[in-house]
Order: structure tokens, then sequence, then C-alpha cells
């Protein structure tokens, strides 16, 4: 159960307080409709057990790594090996972001580069496995360009 407070920042005056996980939080709101808005979906999303609490997205991403390595049941050698390769290249690649700007479909997401998809020539076949014949209308079967590359 939230409740809706009167908070101590006059720009956002509308506190939201709600319990999560066994922790109490708050989050402000300039108006009292976007308090009352979160408060429904809050208590809505705790009872259907789907809540998702934003607070953990905003953790940096390095640290979450060096945790999660930490915790996890392994042997200190494969812990140095996973240690070794996020250095290397994981938090190269996402020095200073946080979760949610790694996540998926998140800020992080290059939008210039097209998502990934098969080849002209790759089809999936009725028993899920790939075989290798050219989709109708695809490049690969129009005229002048390559044919499929097995018959």
């Amino acid at each position: 159960m939230s409740v809706i407070i009167k908070g101590k920042n006059p720009r956002k005056p509308h506190t939201v307080r709600y319990w999560v996980d066994g922790r109490q939080r708050e989050r402000s709101f300039a108006t009292a409709r976007e308090a009352q808005d979160f408060k429904i979906k809050t208590d809505h999303d705790t009872r259907a057990q789907i809540f998702v609490d934003d607070k953990l997205g905003r953790e940096d991403f390095g640290k979450a790594v060096d945790a999660w390595i930490d915790r996890h049941a392994v042997t200190d050698f494969t812990k140095g090996g996973y240690r070794v390769t996020a250095r290397a290249w994981v938090k190269k690649k996402f020095d200073g972001r946080t979760i949610a700007q790694v996540a998926p479909g998140g800020p992080a997401r290059n939008a210039s580069r097209p998502p990934r998809t098969r080849p002209a020539w790759t089809t999936t076949g009725h028993d899920g496995d790939a075989t290798t014949k050219p989709r109708p209308g695809s490049p690969a079967t129009s005229a002048g360009s390559r044919t499929s590359r097995c018959r």
C-alpha cells in the first residue's frame, strides 16, 4: 500500500511513499495527478507481483557486473577469468552507463545500426532447421544476382 504525502521539495511537492522488497521508497512529482497515477500503478503492480523498481536501473553497470561476479557460485579461477573479460571488453564498452542505459531498448542501443536479420538465402524449414534455399522475392532470387548457395 502506498500513500501520497506533502514533500519538502517545492518544485515537486507531491511525494508517493511506497514499499517494495521490504524497503520503503519515495518518489516525488510536480502535480497531484502524476502522483496519483504513480500510486495506482505501484499498488496494482505490487499486488500483481509484476512491479519493477526503476531505482535498480540507475545503478552503475560496471559495479553491477562486479557484484554479479562476486556472488556467482564458481571457483576463484573462473571469477578471475570473468573479471579479466569484464575489464577488457564489457566495462570498456559500457563505461559510465547505468543498467537502464545498457538494457535492450534503452538509450544505449545503437539506433544507426539496423537489427540483425538472416541472410536472404536462409529460411527455416518445418522442423526448425535452417536451410539454404532462397526466400521468394529476396535479392538472391532476382535476375542477375547470386543463386542459392546450396541445392
